[in-house]
C-alpha cells in the first residue's frame, strides 16, 4: 500500500524507563499500518501520557505535536507552516530516533530485539529512517568532562559507536554492526572481542579502535 506523510518518533532510552513508547510503537509496527495512523496513534498515547485538558490546547501540548491536527495547528498560529511540512514530508520515511546508552541492559535489548528485527529489518529503509544517538543518560561537568551512567567503558564504547555512524553514515551499514556490537555486549562479551567478531562476520573493511 502507499506511504501517507512521514514523521518522527523519538524514544530516550534509559536504565528504569528503557521503552517509555516501546509497546504501542511496536503494536502499531507489527500491523503494518501507514505512517499517519502510526503517527496518529503515537500521538495519542503521548496526549494521554501527559493528561492534557484538552487535546486542541497548544499551550498544554509541546511544539511537536503542534501539527498533528489542523485545529491545534490553527490554534497554535502554525496553520501555513503545519500545510507546508506536510506537503514536504508526505510518502517520506518516518524517523526513528533512539537516544541510547551502549551498556544499558533494557538499550541493547531494545535493540537487538525489538529495533532492528523488527522494525528495519522488516520495513527497510525505504519506510524508516532510523538515528541512534549514544548519549543516553551521560551527563557534561562544567568543565567539559563527560560521565556516563555504566562507567567510564560506556564512555568509550558510546564514543566508538558515535565515530562508526560518522564513518558509516548508511544506516544499512552502521545499524546492522551496532546491532550485531550490543548483542554481544548484552551476553558480556568483552567489547574489544565483540567488536572484532562483528567486524569479521558482517566484513567491515575498516579499522577501529575504541
Amino acid at each position: 500500500g502507499s506511504r501517507g506523510g512521514g514523521g518522527g518518533i523519538s524514544l530516550i532510552c534509559a536504565e528504569m524507563r528503557p521503552l517509555f513508547l516501546l509497546l504501542p510503537l511496536l503494536v502499531l509496527f507489527s500491523f503494518s499500518l501507514g505512517s499517519d495512523e502510526i503517527k496518529d496513534r503515537v500521538t495519542e498515547y503521548l496526549r494521554d501520557r501527559i493528561k492534557t485538558k484538552s487535546n486542541d490546547d497548544c499551550s498544554t501540548l509541546p511544539p511537536s505535536l503542534w501539527c498533528t491536527s489542523d485545529t491545534l495547528a490553527k490554534n497554535c498560529g502554525y496553520y501555513d507552516q503545519c500545510q507546508k511540512y506536510s506537503k514536504a514530508s508526505y510518502n517520506q520515511p518516518i524517523l526513528i530516533t533512539l537516544l541510547y546508552e551502549s551498556l544499558c541492559p533494557g538499550c541493547q535489548k531494545f535493540i537487538t530485539e525489538e529495533l532492528y528485527p523488527k522494525v528495519l529489518k522488516n520495513f527497510g529503509p525505504e519506510f524508516v529512517k532510523i538515528e541512534l544517538v549514544p548519549y543516553g543518560n551521560a551527563k557534561m561537568s562544567p568543565e567539559g568532562e563527560i560521565t556516563c551512567q555504566h562507567g567510564e567503558e560506556e564512555c568509550s564504547i558510546n564514543k566508538f559507536e558515535s565515530c562508526l555512524i560518522a564513518a558509516l553514515p548508511d544506516q544499512n551499514k552502521h545499524v546492522p554492526v551496532i546491532h550485531c556490537i550490543e548483542a554481544q555486549l548484552k551476553v558480556k562479551v568483552d567489547f574489544n572481542d565483540a567488536m572484532q567478531k562483528c567486524f569479521e562476520t558482517l566484513q567491515i573493511g575498516m579499522t577501529f579502535r575504541p
